[in-house]
């Protein structure tokens, strides 16, 4: 094991010897000590480990940028909220320091910029000098390098923070929705927002809770932050616990992410009319389920819905009395790190979870043969139902081997309800078609109230294929001329987006008319809707 910090080498300053750790494997560390000033600049630290045996070489990355504070520092710089910044389109970078009548001076790629507010507070039972420079979102985007200079009479410290640390890499956004499993068996349900294949490592994530009264930001639960430095890809991994209740009666929740490789927030939105429950097995009307696609869809359908609503609310609690005692339905669930022409390992991730009692088993099998690939199973956290359990479990392979096509499969065996359940990944094929497939366009409408005169519509229309779509505005069912942009490629190289703008009269608006945005797409001959009208009440 050793370190190497801007391609030189170090040796390891404590490093120790392998401890078995009881399973027939064993574990080792390296540590390496460094100054604070030394950790404060801009360095990139690597760990290399060799392994005889496998003839193997793994490398970690680390990147020293100055916004944390160790124990050790006395000055610190903090980067702004990226939610803060696609907001506001502004927000400040924070540079603070306990050493006694400084001064603090800010550069912009190297050229001094205005003093950011300063004030002094006591904070942990010293004096702390903080400074910030507010920014704006244009300024953020096309700065290499933002310096602060602290200097007093005992000493002078430079920190600096890169906002470009490589190139831009837009994220990839899912958003699982819970099973119906899931629905029939828990008072709450679980929304996993997965966003991948982004660089660099700073991201912002937060969830919204919408109904048609109130909109609620709601903080992310960031359980998972990996980065990968040398192939430029980062991950993270956002938890949400909803209610049961809540969920069947119709509440959106989006999973909202800000990065600086988009020019504004994406969002990714999901509620219980956009999931196909199997509506004949709990005995519920199909009216139940709405599509944002269904022209014809009125309000004497919404009406004759309602009590639909309501049975499903019966039936789906019902069935959880029915079930509770004596069934879990256990969600397997792989996930794998993108195939990358650097070499590398490609990272497998089993999600496993809504299992009760809490022991069980989980295997690695490449095409079908347990033994080859080995898996580092977590422990089992219970759930916030305080009864069902998850986990997850990791896995790793090389890439040559990953690119043979084989089949890796997580395979759980849950002892307490006798199941087995499975889930799979392999190497994404090359699929060569002379007419590749149709994908409709997914819709939404979103508004703007800061101007005195107007109100600023927008329409997101996103991931459809092939590129053409005709869009068209109505207001009250009139058609209204808008300005929309030519499609752009989505970051996975097939589908495509754009966006429509309708500027209308305060009054017009304030007045209740319903505005629609009506995406037709040839080539899968659909109409899609989204509406915005004025909050009622």
């Amino acid at each position: 094991m050793r370190w190497t910090v801007n391609k030189q080498h170090l040796s390891c300053s404590s490093p120790s010897s392998p401890t078995a750790l009881g399973d027939g494997r064993f574990q080792q560390s390296c540590q390496l000590e460094l100054r604070a000033a030394e950790w404060s600049t801009l360095k990139t630290y690597t760990c290399i480990v060799t392994h005889s045996s496998t003839k193997t070489t793994l490398e970690k990355v680390l990147h020293s940028t100055g916004c944390r504070e160790p124990a050790l520092l006395s000055s610190y710089i903090q980067p702004p909220s990226l939610k803060e910044l696609f907001m506001n389109e502004s927000a400040s970078v924070m540079c603070k320091t306990s050493l006694a009548n400084a001064s603090i001076n800010w550069t912009m790629d190297g050229e001094m910029v205005d003093l950011g507010a300063v004030r002094m507070e006591q904070h942990n039972g010293s004096t702390w000098l903080q400074s910030w420079l507010q920014v704006n979102l244009s300024e953020w985007n096309s700065t290499e390098t933002i310096t602060c200079q602290i200097k007093s009479d005992l000493a002078e410290n430079v920190l600096g923070i890169s906002p470009k640390n490589g190139s831009l890499k837009a994220p990839t956004i899912y958003l699982l929705s819970p099973s119906s499993e899931e629905i029939c068996s828990n008072q709450n349900l679980t929304l996993h927002c997965i966003v991948k294949d982004f660089y660099p490592g700073e991201i912002s994530v937060w969830w919204q809770e919408k109904t048609a009264q109130t909109e609620v930001d709601i903080v992310a639960d960031d359980e998972n932050h990996n980065c990968d430095h040398n192939s430029q890809q980062c991950s993270v991994i956002s938890k949400l616990e909803v209610s049961r209740s809540r969920w069947i009666l119709g509440t959106s929740y989006s999973c909202l992410v800000a990065h600086l490789s988009s020019e504004g927030i994406i969002a990714r939105s999901v509620n219980v009319h956009t999931e196909s429950w199997h509506c004949s097995v709990l005995g519920i009307n199909p009216c139940s389920i709405l599509d944002n696609s269904m022209d014809d869809y009125s309000e004497l359908d919404d009406a004759q819905c309602v009590w639909t609503t309501v049975s499903t609310f019966i039936a789906l609690f019902l069935i959880t009395l029915f079930y509770s005692g004596f069934v879990t339905f256990i969600k397997v669930h792989v996930l794998h790190s993108s195939c990358t022409t650097k070499p590398g390992a490609i990272q497998l991730l089993c999600f496993i979870s809504g299992f009760y009692p809490e022991p069980l088993k989980v295997e690695w099998l490449v095409d079908g043969e347990p033994g080859l690939i080995h898996g580092d199973t977590a422990p089992a956290k219970k759930d916030a139902d305080g009864r069902t359990f998850s986990t997850r479990s990791n896995a790793s392979v090389s890439q040559d081997v990953w690119l043979e096509g084989k089949t890796y499969t997580c395979q759980v065996s849950h002892p307490g309800s006798a199941t087995r359940k499975q889930d799979h990944a392999r190497k994404c094929q090359e699929v060569i078609m002379s007419e590749p497939i149709p994908i409709k366009p997914q819709v939404e409408v979103f508004y703007n109230c800061n101007s005195q005169s107007e109100v600023e519509l927008v329409c997101l229309i996103s991931g459809f294929y092939p590129e053409r779509v005709d869009v068209d505005w109505l207001v009250n069912g009139e058609r209204r001329a808008g300005n929309t942009e030519p499609p752009t490629k989505d970051a996975d190289g097939r589908t495509f987006s754009t966006r429509s703008n309708l500027s209308v009269p305060q009054g017009e608006w304030l007045a209740g008319k319903t505005y629609t945005c009506q995406v037709y797409h040839p080539g899968t001959k659909t109409t899609t809707q989204a509406h915005a009208h004025k909050c009622q009440g």
